[in-house]
């Protein structure tokens, strides 16, 4: 039962942060795939457009959501989960700070 917990835990944190992250692109990035950082929604964007990009983004990811549900049951595939979530978060953390999304209360310089 904590197992399915943690699974479902990391899984609604990488569901957050993607759902965020595709949001801010179509926002702030649109169709200028030279701003977006990430080589291969960069491409994507500029082969596809942003729309079918996004759509594309959210198929894989949620393709790898359901592949870590399936197997949720092995131990490698849980720390994998863990892992890819943090690097997300972490990943976006320096954008959300970029464009005024979180900052620090103490930092008005």
């Amino acid at each position: 039962m904590a197992k399915q917990f943690l699974v479902w835990f990391w899984i609604v944190l990488l569901i957050i942060i993607h759902t965020t992250d595709m949001e801010l692109t179509r926002h702030y990035i649109g169709e200028s795939w030279e701003k977006e950082g990430f080589p291969i929604m960069s491409l994507s964007i500029k082969n596809f457009g942003i729309n079918i990009s996004l759509w594309l983004s959210r198929i894989a990811m949620y393709s790898f959501m359901y592949f870590c549900l399936l197997y949720s049951h092995r131990y490698s595939v849980r720390i994998f989960l863990i892992m890819i979530t943090i690097l997300y978060w972490m990943a976006m953390l320096s954008w959300f700070f970029t464009l005024g999304i979180v900052a620090f209360p103490w930092a008005t310089w």
